[in-house]
């Protein structure tokens, strides 16, 4: 009996021992397999957090572009803006400025009016007195050569009547003594005419060119006229 137990305790040892290494086989190749799970799932972490990092890299990128094609738009748009400003800004000066010139222009409009206005005025006046001027040597001119023609006539009548005495006191041989010579005849009055051609010009002698003078000493009248018009 004790040996059967002995036995029995014997058999049940050797079933623990097989037990004992069965459980740890399998205890063994469950702990291969965490291991195996563990590093497939370090592996796909790993794999997940490069893509991660990876995508986060992405995204920083495009915020980055997009940063600054905003900024780019809105530096456009600012100085779009600034420029409309400047154009409007010179436009409403321009347009507060436009009735000062035209104050201007029209100042010196009147300005330039009223010098015109006083040289027409001159140029009537200069050309008025010219006129009188001009008539007035005319006349003098008609008097002086009257008075020349008279003066010339009358010389030749006193020499003529002077020859005739002469003739007549030799050739009805008065008792008087005749005189040495007879009177030299007077000339035509040579010294009035040399004086009168040095002081008058030479073209008055005649009616043809007394006239002539007459027309184109006068100032011009279509000249004159023309600056009054303007």
């Amino acid at each position: 009996m004790k040996q059967y137990l002995k036995q029995k305790e014997v058999s049940l040892e050797k079933r623990e021992r097989v037990g004992n290494k069965a459980a740890d086989a399998v205890q063994k190749l469950e702990n291969q397999d965490l291991k195996r799970k563990v590093l497939e799932w370090k592996k796909k972490a790993l794999e997940q957090e490069a893509l991660y990092h990876t995508a986060v890299q992405q995204h920083q990128t495009h915020q980055q572009h997009l940063i600054a094609q905003h900024e780019s738009e809105m530096e456009a748009l600012t100085a779009a803006h600034v420029e409309k400003v400047n154009h409007l800004s010179s436009m409403l000066l321009s347009f507060q400025q436009q009735p000062e010139r035209e104050s201007m222009s029209h100042q010196v409009h009147e300005l330039t009016e009223g010098k015109h206005r006083e040289t027409a005025t001159r140029v009537i006046h200069h050309r008025q007195k010219a006129t009188d001027l001009i008539v007035n040597m005319n006349e003098l001119m008609l008097a002086i050569e009257t008075k020349i023609q008279g003066y010339m006539d009358d010389n030749d009548d006193m020499e003529t009547s002077e020859e005739e005495e002469c003739y007549d006191s030799r050739t009805m041989g008065t008792i008087t003594p005749p005189p040495d010579t007879c009177p030299p005849p007077r000339l035509k009055s040579k010294p009035t005419m040399e004086h009168l051609s040095k002081v008058i010009p030479s073209f008055l002698k005649s009616t043809g060119k007394s006239e002539q003078w007459k027309m184109t000493g006068r100032p011009s009248m279509k000249s004159a006229s023309t600056v009054v018009a303007a």
